[in-house]
């Protein structure tokens, strides 16, 4: 089993984003929140002061080699958002990520 596999991924329907606005309100909240610092090591948990913010992923999905709607773009998209969901490291960070798709 993969601990840092597991996640609550969600969807949010926006206008389109200045994705410098986007990067520098995430840096804001995660220097905030003390949580998107955790690190657990076995059953203790901690969280460092200045842990790196794991940047912003952003997908156009007209760069997907399918036609939105078609299963082969499902698969593709898929494929990404599973790759973005993956890299997760639970006692070294990064424990969230953010991604953005436009297009």
């Amino acid at each position: 089993p993969r601990p840092g596999h597991w996640n609550q991924a969600f969807l949010l329907r926006t206008p389109e984003l200045a994705l410098p606005r986007l990067e520098s309100a995430l840096r804001a909240l995660a220097e905030h929140h003390d949580v998107l610092r955790l690190r657990y090591h076995g059953t203790a948990q901690s969280y460092g002061p200045a842990a790196p913010f794991p940047g912003l992923n952003v997908l156009d999905v007209r760069s997907l080699p399918a036609a939105e709607g078609t299963p082969e773009f499902t698969e593709a998209l898929e494929r990404v958002l599973t790759e973005w969901q993956s890299g997760f490291d639970l006692s070294a960070g990064p424990v969230y990520a953010v991604g953005y798709l436009h297009g």
